[in-house]
């Protein structure tokens, strides 16, 4: 394992950007999604992050691997913020992963219908476009109503970990836009289905 100093891009989670992204999580009435986020995130004028010099060795890494596109930004990656900093806020108890359902806007279903080919565009109505989507969204933790309880964390473990199981929040950048969508729509029926048969299995532990 490399030690920090010699990593081309740290990988921890600095100061500066997890309170860029705490901010804009407290700002928000409603969850929000881990792309929006990242575009409030860089749009927030911010000095680069400060540390420590880099070695000679850390610099040459950076320079043979290709640079974030947002290299000067304490937020540099949507893959760094959604790996890293939101990791971290949510292991601090700061903010937490909600599974909602939500309206798609205008311009997310022409980007639908761009990605399906035709027998897919005949097949759905515009209705079915429009219908609500599942989702995973971040909020920030209310902690003055915060529970205290073994139980309620053991409820947010499992949750978690039946996420993982089925492949939510994957990252399948490297498929087109209709086989993303695909994969990720199948994640959250798996994960529906799994939460089924939790719950299932502990009424009847409960019973017995």
């Amino acid at each position: 394992m490399l030690a920090e100093g010699l990593r081309a891009w740290p990988k921890r989670a600095t100061k500066e950007a997890r309170n860029i992204v705490l901010d804009i999580i407290k700002s928000q009435n409603t969850p929000i999604s881990t792309r929006d986020v990242f575009k409030k995130a860089v749009s927030v004028p911010a000095s680069p992050a400060k540390g420590e010099p880099l070695s000679p060795s850390a610099q040459r890494l950076r320079n043979l691997e290709p640079a974030p596109p947002h290299p000067d930004h304490p937020v540099r990656s949507l893959t760094y913020l959604k790996r890293t900093v939101l990791e971290d806020l949510a292991r601090t108890g700061d903010i937490k992963k909600v599974h909602i359902k939500r309206e798609l806007s205008p311009e997310e279903i022409e980007q639908r219908k761009a990605t399906m080919s035709k027998a897919q565009a005949k097949k759905k109505s515009v209705a079915n476009l429009s219908d609500p989507v599942s989702t995973w969204m971040w909020q920030l933790v209310d902690k003055s109503n915060k529970k205290s309880s073994v139980e309620s964390t053991k409820e947010d473990e499992d949750e978690g970990v039946l996420g993982a199981e089925v492949g939510v929040e994957e990252d399948w950048s490297h498929l087109n836009k209709r086989r993303q969508r695909a994969r990720g729509e199948k994640a959250l029926k798996d994960l529906s289905w799994a939460e089924l048969v939790q719950r299932a299995r502990e009424m009847g532990n409960s019973d017995s």
